[in-house]
């Protein structure tokens, strides 16, 4: 079923369709609130929130719209206001199982170079740090960009910007990340 059709059902008294809703997002939206945060409790916190807000939204959701802009514009909004509260101090509290997933794609020996898994897992925490220390509206657009997969259109939309203000922020972002992996001495791939 799409999401338009869940969301169909719930509107019909189907309480599961929510359910189904959520387990659907719940990777793609957490992930990208723990990487905005880098906190896992202030991910979950986030996560809940934005389902309330969502719910309430629910009602005047057209089908038209797409359910993954509004999902992300309001977790989006959430985390930078959450942001402006803590006071940008993100400090990093994310285990470092969040490169197992990524080892076990490889192709077979080349996972078991200690070498090469050391290499790539330092390659890893640079790039959570520069994304880190992005200013928050590029760190959005990035995140929107590799953890939710949203195209520019529709993080246009979630950010409320025009296409123009989004490309450049990413051409931005991605210019930040180069260069804070050079002044470290590593290069990206």
């Amino acid at each position: 079923m799409t999401d338009a059709e869940l969301i169909q059902a719930w509107r019909d008294g189907g309480t599961w369709a929510m359910t189904r809703l959520v387990e659907r997002w719940r990777g793609p939206l957490y992930g990208y609130l723990l990487k905005y945060t880098g906190r896992p409790a202030d991910a979950e916190d986030l996560f809940q929130d934005t389902w309330v807000r969502v719910l309430g939204a629910l009602p005047r959701y057209e089908e038209r719209q797409q359910f993954k802009a509004l999902l992300f514009t309001v977790a989006s909004r959430l985390a930078i206001d959450h942001a402006r509260l803590r006071g940008h101090n993100r400090t990093r509290h994310v285990e470092e199982q969040d490169d197992e997933p990524l080892l076990e794609t490889l192709p077979a020996g080349l996972d078991s170079c200690p070498e090469w898994r050391l290499a790539e897992r330092q390659r890893g925490e640079t790039l959570r740090r520069a994304i880190d220390a992005l200013p928050d509206l590029q760190r959005q657009v990035v995140l929107l960009r590799l953890e939710a997969e949203m195209s520019f259109q529709e993080i246009s939309t979630a950010q409320d910007a025009p296409l123009g203000t989004v490309l450049p922020r990413m051409h931005r972002a991605v210019k930040s990340i180069r260069r804070y992996f050079k002044e470290r001495g590593h290069e990206l791939p």
